[in-house]
């Protein structure tokens, strides 16, 4: 009974196989339980892949399914761009019927097939993206350490951010300046300024346009999507902290550098999303421009630039620690941690955090100077980013 029953088993078997390798349109239904007998009856049959096989093992056999273990996993690879770059190249994209324009400046060792880190870089009013390529010792930081730069140009030399165009407040009121003092009327030609507490460009929303640009240049360069950086400088730096603020733009950064800027006063927000935005900021103690303030201002005025009010840069780098869960118990007095301090070029330089550990979210760097930009920031910021670089295998700064 026993060989009669495997027989039948067997030509069972064949039957099956026959069926499904001549494709008689129909696919094969078993109930659970018949499903469980077939499994049972042939559990130790030879390996060879019939038909039957593969009509229970989605299509895949056991071995099969151990060499598709063995594979090597795909590299990072971006198959498609163009295989070269030629750096400082202009280019041109088009948003509401208006051309933008930028520069991406690659590094000597750039490979189109490696996902590269990059620095997204913002000008300060009056420049434009050409200040970042012309400036040697800046370019060279970039380029030691192995970092694409893509520096846009701002419309008519400035960049929008909230309030800057028109002086109004989130509730619609001129907060940006004081409105009783006579001052320069800043206002850009096309735009409204009430008050004159206007001065920027106001063609186009620079937030939605970042967007585009990070969009554009993925089509151009292998760029690291886990490790954009965003660098502003004065007018810049503003931007940039409106970037991390913004909930459709921070989670595509993976940090931020803001160089003597901050927003104006009614634009403290915060952290906008639960993904980690590490800062660290720079700033002049002796800026008369966009004075960074004491610990215990909630706004701060300048002197030099005509009376407008801005968030005094401890106010934000507070914030900027409580939002990723740093202790501020607090919040008017210096931070308690010191990250970094010393002498650079002449100018004395301290980095305080209310986080502790070697890889704090939010350092606030006071420097001996005015408004000014020493290139030795820029390597300060590349090894914050290192620091808080999601590779397993850091890169290590190279300032030389």
């Amino acid at each position: 009974n026993a060989i009669a029953f495997g027989a039948r088993a067997n030509k069972m078997r064949v039957l099956l196989a026959l069926f499904l390798l001549f494709g008689f349109g129909q696919a094969v239904h078993l109930n659970q339980s018949a499903a469980q007998v077939v499994q049972w009856e042939f559990q130790n049959t030879t390996a060879l892949a019939t038909p039957f096989d593969l009509a229970f093992s989605n299509g895949t056999t056991a071995a099969q399914r151990r060499l598709q273990k063995k594979q090597p996993a795909k590299k990072n690879t971006c198959a498609g761009l163009p295989k070269s770059h030629r750096s400082q190249n202009v280019i041109s994209i088009r948003r509401r019927g208006r051309v933008r324009q930028y520069r991406i400046i690659t590094p000597p060792k750039y490979n189109s097939r490696v996902r590269s880190k990059v620095i997204l870089y913002f000008h300060g009013l009056g420049e434009t993206s050409s200040s970042f390529a012309n400036d040697a010792p800046w370019a060279q930081a970039a380029a030691r350490n192995n970092y694409i730069v893509v520096a846009p140009d701002g419309i008519q030399r400035s960049w929008q951010f909230p309030g800057s165009a028109d002086g109004r407040g989130r509730d619609g009121s001129i907060t940006t300046c004081d409105t009783n003092r006579a001052g320069p009327n800043k206002c850009f030609a096309g735009c409204s300024c009430p008050k004159r507490c206007g001065w920027t460009q106001c063609q186009d929303d620079d937030l939605l346009f970042v967007l585009d640009l990070i969009r554009d240049i993925r089509k151009r360069i292998c760029v690291d999507n886990k490790r954009i950086y965003a660098v502003g400088i004065s007018n810049g730096a503003m931007l940039t902290w409106s970037m991390a603020q913004d909930p459709k733009i921070a989670p595509r950064l993976a940090g931020i550098a803001p160089m003597i800027g901050t927003p104006h006063p009614d634009y403290l927000q915060g952290k906008p999303t639960a993904k980690a935005l590490p800062s660290i900021g720079f700033y002049g103690d002796r800026d008369n421009v966009i004075p960074p303030g004491n610990y215990q201002e909630s706004r701060v005025m300048d002197t030099a630039f005509g009376g407008y009010y801005w968030i005094p840069a401890h106010r934000l780098h507070t914030q900027w620690a409580r939002d990723h869960g740093c202790s501020t118990p607090n919040p008017n007095a210096r931070a308690p941690f010191v990250y970094r301090s010393g002498n650079q070029q002449g100018i004395s330089v301290q980095c305080r955090t209310f986080c502790q550990g070697n890889k704090p979210m939010s350092v606030d760097c006071r420097l001996s100077m005015g408004h000014e930009t020493p290139a030795f920031m820029l390597t300060m910021a590349i090894e914050f980013f290192e620091k808080h670089s999601p590779r397993r295998n850091r890169n290590a700064v190279t300032t030389q």
